[in-house]
Protein backbone atom coordinates (compact mmCIF):
# COMPACT_ATOMS: atom_id res chain seq x y z
CA UNK A 1 0.00 0.00 0.00
CA UNK A 2 1.38 3.41 -1.04
CA UNK A 3 1.70 5.72 1.96
CA UNK A 4 2.70 8.90 0.14
CA UNK A 5 0.71 11.27 -2.03
CA UNK A 6 0.88 14.69 -3.65
CA UNK A 7 -0.07 17.55 -1.33
CA UNK A 8 -0.53 21.16 -2.38
CA UNK A 9 0.33 23.66 0.37
CA UNK A 10 -1.41 27.04 0.36
CA UNK A 11 -2.18 29.82 2.82
CA UNK A 12 -4.57 32.69 3.45
CA UNK A 13 -4.67 35.38 6.11
CA UNK A 14 -7.48 37.09 7.97
CA UNK A 15 -6.08 40.59 8.44
CA UNK A 16 -7.94 42.68 10.99
CA UNK A 17 -7.95 46.46 11.40
CA UNK A 18 -10.21 47.08 14.36
CA UNK A 19 -13.65 45.80 13.27
CA UNK A 20 -12.67 45.70 9.60
CA UNK A 21 -11.25 42.69 7.75
CA UNK A 22 -9.24 42.78 4.54
CA UNK A 23 -11.04 40.81 1.83
CA UNK A 24 -10.54 40.14 -1.86
CA UNK A 25 -12.92 39.73 -4.76
CA UNK A 26 -10.76 37.23 -6.66
CA UNK A 27 -11.01 37.13 -10.43
CA UNK A 28 -8.25 34.66 -11.30
CA UNK A 29 -8.98 31.41 -9.49
CA UNK A 30 -11.54 28.92 -8.23
CA UNK A 31 -12.53 31.63 -5.73
CA UNK A 32 -13.82 33.86 -8.55
CA UNK A 33 -17.13 35.60 -7.78
CA UNK A 34 -16.77 35.09 -4.03
CA UNK A 35 -15.20 36.96 -1.14
CA UNK A 36 -11.94 35.45 0.08
CA UNK A 37 -8.89 36.41 2.11
CA UNK A 38 -5.51 37.18 0.54
CA UNK A 39 -3.02 34.32 0.31
CA UNK A 40 -1.39 31.89 -2.08
CA UNK A 41 0.95 28.95 -2.57
CA UNK A 42 3.89 27.84 -0.47
CA UNK A 43 7.08 27.75 -2.54
CA UNK A 44 9.55 24.83 -2.33
CA UNK A 45 11.87 25.13 0.69
CA UNK A 46 9.75 27.96 2.16
CA UNK A 47 8.22 27.85 5.62
CA UNK A 48 4.45 28.17 5.87
CA UNK A 49 4.72 31.35 7.94
CA UNK A 50 7.18 33.00 5.54
CA UNK A 51 4.91 32.07 2.63
CA UNK A 52 1.91 33.88 4.13
CA UNK A 53 4.01 36.99 4.82
CA UNK A 54 5.31 36.93 1.21
CA UNK A 55 1.88 36.32 -0.32
CA UNK A 56 0.24 39.12 1.68
CA UNK A 57 2.94 41.53 0.51
CA UNK A 58 2.51 40.37 -3.11
CA UNK A 59 -1.30 40.52 -3.14
CA UNK A 60 -1.95 43.56 -0.95
CA UNK A 61 1.27 45.59 -0.74
CA UNK A 62 1.38 45.47 3.07
CA UNK A 63 3.89 43.88 5.40
CA UNK A 64 2.34 41.86 8.21
CA UNK A 65 4.16 40.97 11.41
CA UNK A 66 3.72 37.86 13.52
CA UNK A 67 0.80 36.12 11.80
CA UNK A 68 -0.83 33.50 14.03
CA UNK A 69 -2.03 30.14 12.75
CA UNK A 70 -5.84 29.94 13.11
CA UNK A 71 -6.68 26.65 11.38
CA UNK A 72 -5.77 24.17 8.68
CA UNK A 73 -8.28 23.20 6.02
CA UNK A 74 -7.88 19.88 4.18
CA UNK A 75 -9.33 19.48 0.68
CA UNK A 76 -9.31 16.47 -1.59
CA UNK A 77 -8.42 17.69 -5.08
CA UNK A 78 -9.25 14.47 -6.89
CA UNK A 79 -6.77 12.00 -8.35
CA UNK A 80 -5.95 11.17 -4.71
CA UNK A 81 -4.26 14.58 -4.27
CA UNK A 82 -4.89 16.88 -1.32
CA UNK A 83 -4.58 20.57 -0.55
CA UNK A 84 -3.81 21.94 2.88
CA UNK A 85 -4.74 25.59 3.41
CA UNK A 86 -2.98 27.14 6.40
CA UNK A 87 -5.22 29.96 7.62
CA UNK A 88 -3.50 32.73 9.58
CA UNK A 89 -4.66 35.86 11.40
CA UNK A 90 -2.77 39.13 11.66
CA UNK A 91 -3.45 42.65 12.90
CA UNK A 92 -3.03 45.64 10.62
CA UNK A 93 -2.16 48.93 12.21
CA UNK A 94 0.34 51.69 11.61
CA UNK A 95 2.67 50.43 14.36
CA UNK A 96 2.99 46.83 13.13
CA UNK A 97 2.21 47.01 9.41
CA UNK A 98 3.83 48.92 6.59
CA UNK A 99 2.56 49.80 3.14
CA UNK A 100 -0.69 50.87 1.56
CA UNK A 101 -3.30 48.45 0.26
CA UNK A 102 -2.73 47.93 -3.46
CA UNK A 103 -4.80 46.33 -6.18
CA UNK A 104 -3.40 43.50 -8.32
CA UNK A 105 -4.46 41.45 -11.32
CA UNK A 106 -5.80 38.83 -8.86
CA UNK A 107 -8.77 40.92 -7.78
CA UNK A 108 -10.08 43.89 -5.82
CA UNK A 109 -8.84 44.21 -2.23
CA UNK A 110 -10.73 46.27 0.35
CA UNK A 111 -11.71 46.57 4.02
CA UNK A 112 -15.09 45.18 5.02
CA UNK A 113 -16.73 45.49 8.44
CA UNK A 114 -16.78 42.09 10.17
CA UNK A 115 -20.58 42.17 10.55
CA UNK A 116 -21.07 42.56 6.77
CA UNK A 117 -19.04 39.52 5.74
CA UNK A 118 -21.85 37.05 6.48
CA UNK A 119 -24.06 38.85 3.93
CA UNK A 120 -21.52 38.40 1.13
CA UNK A 121 -21.13 35.44 -1.18
CA UNK A 122 -18.42 33.43 0.57
CA UNK A 123 -16.41 30.55 -0.80
CA UNK A 124 -16.35 27.22 1.03
CA UNK A 125 -13.03 27.89 2.79
CA UNK A 126 -14.14 31.25 4.13
CA UNK A 127 -17.41 29.78 5.39
CA UNK A 128 -15.42 27.05 7.14
CA UNK A 129 -12.77 29.18 8.85
CA UNK A 130 -14.33 32.57 9.42
CA UNK A 131 -16.86 31.38 11.98
CA UNK A 132 -14.41 29.27 13.99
Amino acid sequence: MKRTQQIELTNMCIIRNGDDILVMDKIDSEFENTITFPGGHVEPNESIEKSVIREIKKETGIDIKEPHLKSIVNFNLGNQNKEFIFVYEAEYNLKTSKGNIKQTYEGKTYWLHKDKIRFCKLNQVIETVYNT
